[in-house]
């Protein structure tokens, strides 16, 4: 994922979660970014249809202290809008919530980080040193660690992002009249792509015979509702059924004695490799009594017959 908002430059740092606000093809989450003077932007609804209404709130570099407030209602028949003036923006659509504020920042600096604002498991992250003619770049830190010199390529490339690469990052240059600069920091807090996975059956202490359904529930980010997921399904240690299927459900259609075990469920991105198991069920297959009352399959499978198991537990 890769913040590159037409062939602009800039930098991104977050300070929220957005609902589905979108600068070029990067999907927002923490929204400030600051450009280049003064390029055109294209911002797009995201995950909201429909879009009526946009509105922009100016802030000073989208701090707390603002300096000026304007609602600028917009509509538009389409779900994007370019802009060219710093702010504070969010989008609309009809009966539906405003999203999540964006800040967008118009920039002089000599030296600008860009950075996707949101960044899940398993993402491909670009993080590209913008830098002006007489600028020549140095290196990139991570942590006011070194990372990767640049020399003459600007991007550094982070393949499969996980937690281990939450950190400040930012890179350095060299000004031909004077001195060192250094970019703005990024902060970058990898995101979890969906919860881990809960199992859970249409019964605990099925009766014997009876089918029960497992359900693998897990949910995913709001940013990436339309991520493609895949389940499995096990009893002690071995895979039920094929295998991979896209169905969040499993249908045994008849329990017995032997099925009663551990159970529990992994869930996995199709397209990236993130997998999380749930925790383990303990399922016991029962059968009926003549009076009504259960009674565990391992019970009976010891030499014992109903009665004499049912006389036990009335002792």
């Amino acid at each position: 994922m890769n913040a590159t908002p037409l062939s602009q430059e800039g930098h991104l740092q977050r300070r929220g979660n957005c609902a589905g606000l979108r600068i070029g093809s990067s999907p927002i989450s923490k929204p400030e970014k600051s450009l280049r003077k003064h390029p055109t932007v294209l911002m797009s609804a995201g995950m909201l249809h429909s879009l009526q209404l946009w509105s922009k709130i100016l802030q000073e570099m989208c701090g707390e202290q603002k300096i000026q407030q304007l609602e600028i209602p917009r509509e538009t028949p389409e779900n994007t809008l370019e802009v060219q003036e710093s702010g504070e923006y969010r989008c609309q659509a009809q009966d539906s919530s405003p999203s999540s504020p964006v800040c967008l920042v118009f920039s002089s600096a000599s030296l600008i980080l860009q950075a996707p604002l949101s960044v899940f498991e398993g993402d491909s992250v670009v993080l590209r040193c913008r830098a002006k003619a007489e600028v020549t770049l140095n290196t990139i830190y991570k942590d006011d660690n070194v990372l990767a010199f640049l020399n003459e390529n600007s991007d550094f490339q982070i393949h499969q992002a996980s937690l281990k690469d939450n950190g400040e990052y930012r890179c350095t240059g060299h000004k031909e009249s004077c001195c060192l600069v250094s970019s703005n920091t990024v902060k970058i807090q990898v995101q979890e792509l969906f919860s881990r996975p809960v199992l859970r059956a249409s019964s605990s202490q099925p009766i014997s015979g009876s089918p029960v359904t497992l359900t693998c529930e897990t949910q995913l980010s709001l940013e990436r509702s339309d991520a493609q997921l895949q389940f499995c399904f096990f009893r002690n240690g071995q895979t039920l059924g094929s295998g991979w299927s896209r169905s969040p459900n499993f249908q045994i259609a008849a329990m017995w004695r032997e099925d009663s075990g551990f159970y529990w469920c992994k869930a996995a991105a199709v397209t990236h490799s993130i997998i999380s198991d749930s925790l383990r069920s303990w399922i016991q297959v029962q059968r009926k009594t003549v009076n009504g009352k259960y009674i565990p399959e391992a019970n009976a499978s010891q030499g014992r017959n109903e009665q004499e198991w049912e006389r036990t537990q009335n002792n």
